[in-house]
């Protein structure tokens, strides 16, 4: 299921990646996203799925905080701060900045996704 607003992204992602469920996270995309990651750029849903695949493989505790959601017509602009808890207790703490754009059927999914950056 996709957002029905763009403030209701960042709880469907969460709740997705409490349950390691891949299929609601892709949901959550647009079919041509991308996401920026250190070192690489990911495009589409194959690429993200695989992403997924490999990031939920290690369990962790991930609490996502929205900052500030900013929507201008059919787009809107998203900046989170993740804190996760792996399983041998490390924390980490990182923002993202999420792009969504309105779909055809009312449905907000993200356009551009630039997770694990250092700050805001």
């Amino acid at each position: 299921m996709a957002a029905k607003s763009p403030e209701e992204n960042h709880k469907l992602f969460q709740d997705a990646v409490g349950q390691a469920d891949i299929d609601a996270l892709i949901e959550l995309y647009q079919a041509d996203a991308v996401m920026t990651l250190p070192g690489s750029e990911l495009r589409g849903h194959t690429q993200l799925r695989a992403f997924f695949e490999s990031w939920l493989h290690a369990p962790a505790n991930v609490t996502l905080e929205p900052l500030q959601v900013l929507t201008q017509g059919d787009t809107a602009l998203e900046k989170t701060r993740c804190v996760s808890i792996e399983a041998d207790g490390t924390q980490s703490v990182s923002y993202s900045t999420v792009v969504l754009r309105r779909q055809a059927d009312g449905q907000w999914r993200i356009a551009i996704d630039f997770p694990m950056s250092d700050a805001v």
